[in-house]
């Protein structure tokens, strides 16, 4: 559904986020 798809969305964002400070 729709609310799984923004949350799934919400969880690759704080991925990437956390991934790109251990880059940084």
């Amino acid at each position: 559904g729709k609310i799984s798809e923004q949350a799934d969305a919400k969880l690759k964002e704080l991925v990437l986020n956390f991934l790109s400070t251990f880059e940084a």
